[in-house]
């Protein structure tokens, strides 16, 4: 298993630990956007939109959420 998979296993072994922090969600999205999983993706994105109330933060996921290669339907 190499790059992308890898990143998510090692990923999903924090899921517990790591649910209630933004920045969990917005690196999950990364390797699943890499790995064609769009609609997962998006809602890792979303999920660290809600627990974040920093506005830098806020911004920059909005702008991952509207400008992401995602099917018209899932945006």
């Amino acid at each position: 298993m190499a790059g992308s998979e890898a990143a998510l296993t090692d990923l999903s072994t924090l899921d517990d630990a790591l649910d209630h922090c933004h920045r969990y969600h917005a690196t999950r999205a990364e390797p699943l956007r890499e790995l064609g999983h769009s609609g997962q993706a998006q809602a890792a994105e979303r999920r660290a939109l809600e627990l974040t109330a920093h506005p830098i933060d806020q911004s920059l996921l909005r702008q991952r959420i509207s400008t992401a290669s995602y099917p018209p339907s899932l945006v």
